[in-house]
């Protein structure tokens, strides 16, 4: 009995290879057999897609609506190139990080289906906006063999950014102002309040200081600002800006008056070389990454500048 159970299971394996079982009007596991079977142009494939659930930067390159008529399945899908792997979810099985698999997925393409128990409606109606190009955040799972989405948003330049966060609201208790933040591109993000700097006014009161007062007045809510944050604390805010590019050539000094400040010397995008001091606001965070950093590295920056000069205020790796 052993013995013809063994064969059994082996003959099955076998025919799994060639046949799709849902096609025989069988349960649908046949991906137990053959994971690997995809849509023609579907690059995102075992092994690297075995047991994916988590949330990717990508741009649509169409969308598929489907016939109407299926009730069951795909009846469309959503195609898409991956940018980046943003992170993974409670269930993910790839057991790589998510820097490894971007390396894999950069540039490759998907056919992106809707959530198994999404409905009988054809797919095109989840995405009626979406076009060619459109960049998104799409949360999605491997399953038989292709990736099915749960939630796709459009995605808005800085979201994946550190520092970077979509403004929601400004709330006065009449005792202090603060602001709430939040991360929409990831679905465990929490609303994050902080409190606005104070500063004492004419009376000698301990008031919100006037200047982020005043940048307040010019977001509304989901706006992508940049912020720093002295723990629960805004220091600064304004609206998001690119970075600019440029390589990195090696963490120097630079004077400033009759000091001698830290600086980075780099190269901009047109290969002019710059040196530019740290900001005080950051100036330790910028010395430490500096110090991590090799010459010759591609960076994105950003600077500000004042009476006294221009100040490097953020420098980071590009995706």
């Amino acid at each position: 009995m052993r013995k013809s159970g063994i064969i059994l299971a082996i003959t099955l394996l076998a025919c799994g290879m060639i046949v799709n079982f849902s096609e025989l009007g069988l349960p649908r596991a046949w991906n137990i057999f053959a994971p690997s079977q995809a849509f023609a142009g579907d690059d995102l494939v075992p092994p690297e897609a075995t047991g994916f659930n988590g949330t990717l930067l990508a741009e649509a390159t169409g969308v598929n609506a489907g016939d109407p008529a299926i009730k069951s399945g795909w009846g469309g899908f959503l195609k898409i190139k991956v940018i980046k792997v943003l992170g993974y979810e409670p269930r993910n099985g790839v057991k790589m990080p998510p820097d490894a698999l971007t390396a894999i997925w950069k540039g490759k393409t998907a056919n992106v289906g809707a959530a198994v128990n999404i409905g009988n409606a054809p797919i095109a109606k989840s995405w009626p906006e979406i076009n060619g190009g459109d960049m998104l955040i799409v949360t999605c799972y491997q399953n038989e063999g292709h990736l099915r989405q749960t939630r796709v948003i459009a995605y808005r330049p800085g979201e994946d950014e550190p520092n970077c966060y979509a403004f929601m609201k400004k709330l006065d208790d009449g005792k202090k102002i603060s602001i709430t933040l939040r991360k929409l591109i990831d679905l465990k993000s929490i609303t994050k309040t902080v409190t606005l700097a104070m500063e004492k006014n004419a009376d000698g009161k301990m008031v919100a200081k006037a200047d982020l007062l005043a940048a307040l007045d010019g977001f509304k809510e989901k706006d992508v600002v940049m912020v720093q944050l002295d723990h629960d604390v805004l220091t600064s805010i304004k609206a998001y800006e690119p970075p600019k590019k440029g390589t990195f050539v090696k963490l120097t000094t630079q004077k400033v008056g009759d000091k001698d400040l830290p600086a980075v010397e780099l190269k901009d995008d047109n290969g002019t070389d710059q040196t530019l001091p740290l900001s005080a606001k950051n100036a330790i965070n910028l010395t430490h990454l500096a110090h991590s950093l090799k010459a010759d590295t591609a960076i994105l920056y950003r600077t500000e500048s004042d009476d006294k000069g221009e100040w490097l205020t953020d420098i980071h790796l590009p995706s």
